[in-house]
């Protein structure tokens, strides 16, 4: 079991399994986004389906006809080389009008195999009164795609990964386009959260005493499609145990984002998140014991370095407590990551 030397490492995990992310079971399923609009249906049909619609409110260039088979192409960098600078070569599936959009969609550049192959979406708008227009997103392909090619299902997971975090924020630029309440900054801070959904995140490190310390985090969203749920597992050479399972969730009295935890050892740690920037949040800490013994408040940096590679640093007050530590999305824990104490292997 984990001695108390390592309390500080098994802060850095919390951090981990306080993010979005699919289960296992689902991590190609299809995505669903939502957003109620404070505009006529008609206007936010035009939003989605002309080029001047959808330059008003996400990309700067468009190239749109809404035809069986016309061009659904939306340029999210026109600086980039040709065939790199979106959505090139989707097109129009169907439509009903002011009901009903569907179109092709491709994965960025940097999937170097899906980007070549088509997933589609469904868009459906539902006029709630003359001013507000539900709109219900659902991206699909994921699993139909992994299955005509076996060897790539890891890399269309990683493809499902990236728009689940991206559609959401096309919703939020959707609603402040019209003028709807903003997101918020709680909204903001799951937003950069959500860019850790996706893979598993370890971390691998040897300890002053010449032990090793192993760590791997797996997260879920819960049944409520709101709140998020997690597991994390830290281990040496002797194997793995689980050490935390936490929920993180946006307070509505507060518009905080929060969360609670609880490790093996009975210990309780709950706090909140505080936005910084596009890629950096600080988690609030405080402790307390299976005794009811109180510690805190202690504060984690989270900084994504880049997609895959994030770093850690724990302080009390300015005072950094350890080293920076970063962490790294994989898409599966090596083994020795997921090897129990007792032996067992699990996913």
């Amino acid at each position: 079991m984990p001695t108390s030397s390592r309390l500080l490492f098994a802060l850095l995990l919390t951090l981990l399994t306080l993010a979005p992310a699919s289960r296992a079971d689902d991590a190609l399923a299809p995505i669903e986004a939502s957003a109620v609009i404070d505009a006529p249906i008609a206007e936010v049909w035009h939003a989605w389906t002309t080029s001047e619609g959808l330059e008003s409110f996400l990309v700067e260039k468009a190239n749109i006809e809404l035809r069986p088979g016309g061009p659904y192409e939306i340029y999210f960098s026109m600086q980039a080389p040709e065939g790199s600078r979106g959505s090139e070569n989707c097109s129009v599936l169907s439509f009903l009008p002011n009901q009903m959009l569907s179109f092709q969609w491709n994965a960025p550049p940097k999937f170097e195999h899906a980007r070549f192959i088509h997933t589609w979406v469904v868009v459906n708008f539902e006029e709630l009164s003359p001013s507000r227009t539900r709109v219900d997103l659902t991206h699909l392909g994921f699993a139909e795609n992994a299955a005509d090619n076996p060897d790539h299902t890891e890399e269309w997971k990683q493809v499902r990964a990236y728009f689940t975090n991206a559609w959401p924020s096309v919703m939020n630029a959707l609603t402040e386009h019209f003028g709807g309440t903003d997101p918020g900054e709680a909204r903001r801070t799951l937003n950069v959260l959500a860019r850790l959904v996706g893979g598993e995140w370890v971390f691998e490190d040897e300890m002053p005493n010449g032990s090793k310390l192993l760590s791997r985090s797996v997260v879920h969203l819960a049944a409520d499609g709101k709140s998020l749920i997690a597991s994390g597992w830290l281990g040496d050479e002797s194997g793995m145990w689980q050490h935390i399972s936490g929920q993180i969730w946006i307070e509505p009295d507060s518009q905080l984002v929060k969360y609670q935890s609880i490790t093996e050892s009975g210990s309780f740690m709950r706090g909140y998140f505080e936005l910084v920037d596009d890629n950096t949040v600080i988690e609030h800490i405080i402790i307390t014991d299976k005794d009811g013994n109180e510690s805190g408040p202690l504060y984690a940096v989270l900084k994504f370095e880049d997609e895959n590679h994030q770093s850690m640093i724990l302080k009390r007050g300015d005072a950094p407590l350890m080293p920076k530590v970063t962490y790294e999305r994989v898409d599966k824990a090596p083994e020795k990551l997921r090897t129990l104490t007792d032996g067992t292997v699990v996913d």
